[in-house]
């Protein structure tokens, strides 16, 4: 397979076949970033689906033959606020609300629910990370950590209830 920057060059000049490999190539990645970046997972779809179709008809006009990926990602998060802009016309406060949440920073998103982790009880972070995080099976955690499986399954649905609760009252969302 050509490089990525070969392909983009190709595809400005009008071969097809370079064009479709390029789009190929970095759906996946769109994808994984609308997910993050989009309200819904219908807009997550339609996000990237308008993202490729513009790439395809605007790619002639790239100047630069290595700027594709960012302008791609560009385009494809353009998309998902344009879809939650759209949306939002439609929608009732609680759902507004809703969609401000999917706008928060993830990073801050990120540490808020990393710093609720870690302030649960020991064993309860310890079954919480195992089970949630590293998907390891109720019997696996149980073993690993010498509990029961009852145990497990009662110290998970604690921790789960208080990230819940602490995450609830810090974003207000109750």
């Amino acid at each position: 397979m050509l490089l990525i920057q070969d392909l983009v060059e190709q595809a400005q000049q009008g071969d097809h076949v370079a064009l479709q490999q390029l789009l190929h190539h970095y759906q996946p990645d769109v994808t994984r970033f609308a997910r993050r970046v989009c309200a819904t997972p219908e807009d997550v779809e339609d996000a990237v689906q308008e993202a490729l179709w513009i790439a395809t008809r605007k790619i002639g006009a790239l100047r630069v033959a290595g700027a594709f990926s960012r302008w791609l990602f560009q385009v494809v998060k353009h998309e998902c606020y344009r879809l939650m802009r759209q949306l939002r016309g439609n929608t009732s406060l609680s759902e507004q609300l809703a969609l401000s949440m999917a706008q928060t920073d993830q990073s801050e998103l990120s540490h808020d629910l990393a710093l609720a982790i870690s302030n649960l009880a020991p064993l309860d972070c310890q079954v919480l990370v195992l089970r949630d995080i590293q998907a390891l099976t109720t019997p696996e955690v149980a073993a690993q950590l010498g509990l029961s499986q009852a145990a497990v399954k009662s110290r998970l649905h604690r921790a789960r209830q208080q990230l819940r609760q602490t995450l609830t009252e810090q974003y207000c969302l109750g």
